[in-house]
């Protein structure tokens, strides 16, 4: 779920595991096809959106990873995507997601960064708004054009889920057995 460019997902068909991998870009999801195919790896790719995304068989794992879910646009996006996900899953399957947290949020997004290689250069900035329970990223990328390099903006918004939220999510689509396990700077 959110499976971006797919490498997560040839991964898991290169084990030998029966893959559909949905992303709600149509670019993503091409990407996704093109690697499939070069790779000869049998993933379905399903152009779909996260909070209603149907598959066309039960599984039993879902996986969303690289804080997918803090890229919903509203709060009360995340229980649509848990029930969308309990739907998806056989009986006793697993959903494994990961998220930023608030103190993620707090000690890696107002920071400013900067990336250099060969093809990009990035001034990453960052803040974070502990009443709205939001973050957001501003992206400065500078791409070589020629002898000049290309300036663009992006702006990333992300809702930060607090435990409780999360949990509450869950608990209302029907998963019982919840685990946590906190995670490392990445």
């Amino acid at each position: 779920l959110g499976c971006g460019t797919g490498a997560t997902a040839l991964d898991f068909a290169r084990r030998g595991l029966r893959v559909f991998a949905v992303d709600n870009s149509p670019t993503m999801c091409l990407l996704a096809r093109q690697k499939a195919r070069r790779a000869r790896l049998p993933v379905r790719v399903l152009c779909a959106d996260m909070r209603r995304f149907r598959l066309p068989e039960p599984v039993d794992l879902v996986t969303c990873e690289f804080a997918s879910l803090n890229h919903l646009a509203r709060r009360d996006d995340l229980g649509r995507v848990a029930q969308a996900v309990a739907r998806a899953l056989r009986p006793g399957g697993y959903f494994l997601f990961d998220v930023n947290t608030p103190l993620s949020f707090q000690h890696q997004y107002t920071a400013t960064y900067w990336f250099e290689n060969p093809e990009f250069k990035l001034v990453l900035r960052g803040s974070y708004d502990a009443r709205r329970g939001k973050a957001r990223l501003n992206f400065e990328w500078f791409l070589p054009q020629g002898r000049l390099w290309r300036h663009q903006r992006e702006r990333v918004e992300n809702v930060c889920w607090n435990d409780a939220e999360i949990r509450r999510a869950l608990r209302r689509a029907g998963f019982a057995h919840l685990r946590v396990w906190d995670g490392i700077d990445v």
